[in-house]
């Protein structure tokens, strides 16, 4: 079992969610949430963390912790962050890319894409 799977169950337990309840929190299925609980889901989608840590109501501490959990992938480039680091626990103006080509003229709609998260 992973360490995301073992502290995901953990906190689940203590707040006393049923993996249904959780799920039903968290917009997931309650497939995906037992399948995260006994590692067979080992690397969740970044998106599927930050809604699990919201349906959980953790604290910023936990929340770092449960993002840490996420095993990294396989092929990663040195020095790189996970997807699920990037946009979980980065500050907003680091959770987007960079854009391939200067954005010219785009100052309102970058502004309002960045603050959307």
């Amino acid at each position: 079992m992973s360490d995301f799977a073992g502290l995901l169950r953990r906190y689940r337990a203590a707040r006393s969610l049923t993996q249904e309840e959780l799920a039903t929190r968290a917009r997931i299925t309650q497939k995906a949430v037992g399948a995260l609980e006994r590692g067979e889901r080992r690397r969740p989608y970044p998106h599927t963390v930050r809604a699990l840590a919201d349906a959980l109501g953790l604290d910023d501490d936990e929340r770092a912790l449960l993002v840490a959990a996420v095993p990294p992938p396989e092929a990663s480039a040195a020095g790189s962050r996970t997807k699920a680091t990037a946009l979980v626990g980065a500050p907003a103006n680091e959770r987007l890319p960079a854009p391939a080509a200067p954005v010219i003229g785009r100052d309102d709609q970058v502004d309002a894409i960045v603050g959307a998260w």
